[in-house]
């Protein structure tokens, strides 16, 4: 079987043409102050920006991972939320996740929320960039099987929530490390939403 690592990671046409799409850049209250390209966001020492991650949970309370593809610029291989993306300027962040849901996971027509949002600056160690981001959570309920595009996604896999509190709080670094900020705010709103995660 072949395993991501056995591919090229030199990041793609695809990927790297989102280099010079534009982000918004805000304050810590998240208010807008500017825009910039992804790239400039990302140099060090980082810019404040707006993203998203979306968390989605089946009806019986496992949570979706997704590991990065290989030939992502950023934290390329790590496992992460079940998608995340930036907020692209004039667009509503929900438009946003609805977009990259389809594009990374092929999932449409799954419902979802904004349910709070977190900060975090977070050092690609292995790609010289930083993570600054104002993080817009979003999650959902979906027992549809995700159709990844191998060119965002390595692998995605469900999970028992207690099982990834555990690697995170192990310290795996096969994890991507704002999972630690997304991860809890998602889980509040199942919990509230839901019933109490097993």
């Amino acid at each position: 079987m072949t395993s991501y690592l056995d591919r090229d990671s030199s990041p793609s046409v695809r990927q790297r043409s989102r280099e010079i799409a534009l982000v918004e850049l805000v304050d810590e209250h998240g208010h807008a102050i500017a825009q910039t390209t992804v790239a400039e966001a990302h140099r060090p020492p980082g810019l404040l920006h707006r993203a998203f991650s979306v968390v989605l949970f089946t009806s019986s309370g496992r949570v979706l991972l997704q590991q990065r593809a290989v030939t992502k610029v950023r934290f390329a291989g790590q496992w992460g939320p079940s998608c995340c993306g930036h907020y692209v300027p004039g667009m509503s962040v929900e438009d946003c996740a609805a977009i990259r849901m389809r594009e990374e996971l092929g999932l449409v027509d799954v419902p979802f929320q904004v349910v709070g949002e977190c900060q975090y600056r977070v050092p690609d160690e292995t790609g010289g960039q930083v993570e600054s981001e104002f993080n817009h959570v979003v999650a959902g309920i979906c027992d549809a099987t995700p159709q990844p595009d191998p060119d965002e996604v390595a692998a995605v896999r469900w999970m028992e929530i207690p099982s990834v509190f555990a690697e995170l709080a192990a310290g795996n670094r096969a994890y991507a490390v704002w999972l630690n900020d997304v991860l809890p705010v998602a889980v509040s709103w199942h919990e509230r939403s839901c019933g109490r995660l097993p």
